[in-house]
Order: C-alpha cells, then sequence, then structure tokens
C-alpha cells in the first residue's frame, strides 16, 4: 500500500520539501528506490538547481556539477536541458586561437542547445607569457574573428540566457595593448548577451578597453574590483549612464573611489535620472575628492529607490540618495563615517516617519574616523535608533558590538513595530533580552552573538527559575518564535538551557532556537538531558518543541 500511495508522487512538489530534506538526499534514497516517478522530480530539480562546470582547456572537457549533493549519485540523464546555471573556464588564448569554439562544437555541446539555461559565468584566464604576443594585423583580425565565433556559439548554445558573470584570472599584470583590446572586446560581446551583467576581479585587476556602444539597456550592473585596480572607472561610468533608463540594480565594489559626477552628470552638465533603480549599492575604499561631488541642487536623480547600502565612504556630496525616495526606501546598510553623518544631520534626511516603508536598517561597523560624539558605542546605538522610528522600521540590525550600550537600546521601547532585531556582535544577558521582549511586543526573531543566564547562574534551582519567571508573569509575547545565537560555547549550553526555559515560560510561540551547526546537536543532548532529569518539569512540553528544530 506504501508503495502505491508513493507511485502517485507524480503530483509532489520539489519545493513541498522541507529544507531539510532538501540537503539531506540520504533521507531521499528509499523514495528513490520505490518511486520512479519522483526520482525523476529530485534529479530534475538537482540538475536545475546546481551549476553545471566545463573545463573549455582540457582535452577531454570534462563536466562535473557544482553543488550536486555528494551522497546523490549522478545520472546519465541528468540532461543538459534542464540546466539553468552553466560554468565555463577558458584560458583567453583557447578562444582567440578558435580552439574553444572547436570545443563547444563537441559533446554535450553537439547534443543540442540548453533551451533552460538563464545564468553562464565565464573563468577567463590570461594568457600565458609565451602567449601574449598579437601583434600583427592578421592574427588580430583573426583573434577578432574567433572572439565573434564564440559569442555566437555561446547564443546558440543557451538562447534564453539573460544573466552573464565574468571573473578574470591574472597571471601579472598585463600592458600589452592588443590583447587589452581583446580582452575588452570579448567581455563587451559576452555582456551583449545578457541584461545582467556581472565583472567580478579578485587580487590584480585586468585591464580592459570595452565596448561600450555594444552596451545599453542593461538592467543589472555589478561591478567588483577591490584588489590592485586599473583604472576603468571613465568606461564604466559610460555603460551605466548608457543604461541610465533601463538600469534596476547598480552593485559598485572599488578599491579606488567612485566618480560618482560622472555617474549623474552628462559632459554637458546636465542630470542623469535613473527612473527605474531599485537597488543602489555603493562600496569605496577612499573617499571622493570634493571636485568629484558635484552640488544636485535639490533634483531627485533615484526617485524609486528601494535598497540602499553605502559601505564605507558616502561619495556624493549632499543627500542626492536619500532625496525623493523617502516613501520607497525599504532597506538601508550604512557606515556612519564623519562625512555620512554630517550629511544625514545638515540634511534631516531622517525625521519622525520620514520613510514609512523602511523595513531594515543595518550598521555595517564602527569607522576609525567616527565623529566625536559617536566615539562611545552607546551614543553610536543610539544614532542607528533615530534613523529607525518606530513608525515604520521593523527590523534593526548592528553590526558592533553593544555590550555596553544597554542604557541607549532603553529608547527600544519607542520602536514597537519592530519584529526582527539583529544584534550579531552582542552577547546578551537574560535580563535584557527579557527587557527586550517586553519593549518589543511584535518581536518575532531575534539574533545575537551569544547568550548567558545573567542574573542567575548554572547552579539556579527549579525555585529560583520559577521565582525569576514569576516577577515578570503578567509578561505574554505570543510574537517571537525564533532566538538566533552565532556563537555557543560548550560552557554556556547549561545557561542557554535556562535561558531558553525562561522564554518559553513567557513566550508561548517560541519554537526555534538557532545554534551555529557545530554546536546544534550537543546542546539538543544537553537540552534533552535537562528535559528526562525532570527539572524543569512543568515547562516540559514547550521544550521538546525545541528538540525537533535543526
Amino acid at each position: 500500500m506504501i508503495v502505491s500511495h508513493v507511485e502517485r508522487c507524480s503530483r509532489l512538489s520539489f519545493d513541498g520539501l522541507s529544507d531539510d530534506v532538501k540537503g539531506r538526499p540520504d533521507l531521499l534514497m528509499p523514495l528513490l528506490s520505490v518511486c520512479h516517478n519522483f526520482c525523476d522530480i529530485v534529479y530534475s530539480q538537482f540538475s536545475s538547481r546546481c551549476s553545471l562546470y566545463f573545463d573549455v582547456d582540457a582535452d577531454n572537457m570534462a563536466a562535473f556539477w557544482s553543488g550536486w549533493p555528494s551522497r546523490l549519485n549522478k545520472r546519465n540523464h541528468a540532461s543538459h536541458h534542464l540546466v539553468k546555471r552553466l560554468t565555463l573556464k577558458s584560458n583567453l588564448q583557447t578562444i582567440l586561437s578558435g580552439k574553444a569554439l572547436d570545443m563547444l562544437s563537441r559533446p554535450p555541446f553537439s547534443n543540442g542547445i540548453f533551451p533552460r539555461t538563464r545564468f553562464i559565468h565565464f573563468n577567463i584566464a590570461w594568457p600565458r607569457e609565451q602567449e601574449r604576443e598579437v601583434d600583427n594585423e592578421a592574427l588580430l583580425s583573426d583573434s577578432e574573428a574567433s572572439i565573434y565565433a564564440f559569442v555566437q556559439r555561446v547564443k546558440q548554445l543557451a538562447p534564453m540566457v539573460n544573466h552573464i558573470s565574468i571573473t578574470p584570472q591574472y597571471v601579472t599584470l598585463i600592458q600589452h595593448e592588443p590583447t587589452i583590446h581583446l580582452f575588452g572586446s570579448l567581455v563587451s560581446q559576452l555582456f551583449h548577451l545578457a541584461s545582467c551583467v556581472e565583472y567580478r576581479s579578485s587580487g590584480m585587476n585586468i585591464p580592459m578597453v570595452l565596448r561600450s556602444e555594444l552596451l545599453h539597456g542593461l538592467t543589472h550592473i555589478t561591478y567588483d574590483s577591490k584588489g590592485y585596480t586599473v583604472d576603468v572607472r571613465g568606461q564604466l561610468t559610460q555603460v551605466i549612464r548608457q543604461s541610465s533608463q533601463t538600469l534596476q540594480y547598480l552593485v559598485i565594489q572599488a578599491r579606488v573611489f567612485i566618480d560618482v559626477a560622472g555617474l549623474i552628470q552628462n559632459a554637458d552638465g546636465n542630470y542623469i535620472k535613473y527612473p527605474n533603480l531599485r537597488t543602489l549599492k555603493l562600496e569605496q575604499r577612499k573617499s571622493t575628492p570634493p571636485t568629484h561631488r558635484p552640488d544636485t541642487s535639490g533634483v531627485v536623480l533615484f526617485p524609486n529607490l528601494r535598497h540602499l547600502t553605502i559601505n564605507d565612504h558616502y561619495p556624493f556630496g549632499d543627500d542626492v540618495a536619500f532625496r525623493g525616495n523617502s516613501t520607497t526606501l525599504e532597506y538601508l546598510c550604512i557606515m556612519p563615517r564623519r562625512e555620512t553623518c554630517d550629511i544625514l544631520r545638515q540634511y534631516s534626511v531622517f525625521t519622525a516617519s520620514s520613510h514609512p516603508k523602511l523595513q531594515c536598517v543595518k550598521v555595517s561597523g564602527l569607522p576609525d574616523d567616527v565623529p566625536t560624539h559617536f566615539q562611545s558605542t552607546n551614543l553610536f546605538t543610539q544614532f542607528v535608533l533615530n534613523i529607525a522610528p518606530g513608525a515604520s522600521a521593523r527590523g534593526i540590525a548592528v553590526s558592533e558590538p553593544v555590550d555596553d550600550t544597554f542604557h541607549a537600546l532603553d529608547n527600544l521601547h519607542n520602536h514597537a513595530c519592530i519584529q526582527v532585531l539583529v544584534l550579531p556582535d552582542t552577547v546578551l544577558p537574560l535580563w535584557f533580552a527579557v527587557s527586550l521582549i517586553r519593549w518589543l511586543p511584535l518581536l518575532s526573531d531575534l539574533h545575537c552573538l551569544s547568550i548567558f543566564a545573567d542574573p542567575l547562574t548554572d547552579e539556579a534551582s527549579l525555585a529560583e527559575v520559577n521565582a525569576y519567571i514569576q516577577s515578570f508573569r503578567s509578561l505574554i509575547n505570543n510574537r517571537l518564535r525564533c532566538w538566533r545565537l552565532s556563537k555557543a560555547n560548550s560552557s554556556y549550553f547549561v545557561q542557554i538551557v535556562i535561558c531558553v526555559t525562561v522564554v518559553t515560560a513567557i513566550c508561548p510561540n517560541f519554537n526555534h532556537i538557532a545554534l551555529p551547526s557545530i554546536s546544534h546537536n550537543n546542546f539538543m543532548t544537553v537540552l534533552k538531558d535537562a528535559i528526562e532529569t525532570g527539572k524543569y518539569k512543568q515547562y516540559e512540553p514547550r521544550l521538546r518543541r525545541l528538540l525537533f528544530w535543526k
């Protein structure tokens, strides 16, 4: 009867399985052996969710699945027609010589197209020393032809691709101009295949000369170059400007400063608006010189911005990043350097209820040049709360220790709408965690570094625990469901058990204590032992619920 029931599982949805089952193929094995339909579903889903990797330089072009569960055997019919993500590794010279085109005409590429592939990542290595010379005009022409043929073959193989990512691998910093132009031509033509493009460099950046005339109408641009950077800012800004009307997602991470003047003004001095930009993330290691910070004179350039991340230095000269989007901004991540804080204060960016849709404010750390009035972490934390008015923000994250800032967090009682509070570098004492639960009646998810049972101790008796709970018997929070710890040392397991016992008593729906995977099983053993000894018998039903969560 069980087999008969399972045989009807052709109607099953892989998305209906829990994450634990999806991540544990061994749990699926019994079903795979008795149900052909379910077997097809599982293999099809993993084929579409994992990335198929090809080394084009290898003579046999062996392929392997990146992210395929180690315990789940691969089947030959894990077919390319299901693949959504491809990774192609090649040396630039392999492409220039035409060998890459030849490899893409062999199995499995000769078996047909990849109709479902939407994302292709290219890992392109720089030519070896003896292969860099491409000075002869005939060779240059042949190389351009090889690039064009290679790109057209990629387009033929994956006609539905809409996301191209390129990661160059350097050998040494190259200044050979003809090869630089060829590399830029390859990047430009590959990017021309998609509306979403990513360029990610690590270590020493390879220079390129973009063919900007090919790159327009893009919706997503990611430029990540935090290594030793060769200046491509002029060409990059030109590409961004050409897509200003269609761009929805823009990420620039650079070791140097970002030339924002080139992003928001054209050669005639006219402002460039980004009417469809939803996500803007800027990270620069150096401060933008005043000459590159134009006065935008109150013009609105980002009217529909929803997610704004400013890591390290704020690149603009005024509040243009916040102007005109107070009713659309949902997420803000910011590092409060002096220049940033001065801008926020000077233009009164955050006033009471000025951002009705703001759901999460995250502060990414305490910089070296923090203003004098933020020298104490107490006032720094207060700054975070001030830019997250309780009328709107439903989540606050402070990525910086607040071990001595509990007085500042007292003001959280003015932020009753907060549902998620993230303090990833803070160890919370039990008394303060209880205070947070009291102040935040809608709090459903609390994240912190760790917890300890202060004012209780490891040796606290049941009577002491009960007395502590009775001291705030009237406090009931029906929303808190999850408490996440980033760190859980075994020496604190007993104190964590005491803490969750107290929380289960005042939060009827609390059912998930999340610990790092390395600590999870050991802690659950300690919790189970505490339950079975009967020490916390009156709280046993609620404590047992915690044992069923991973």
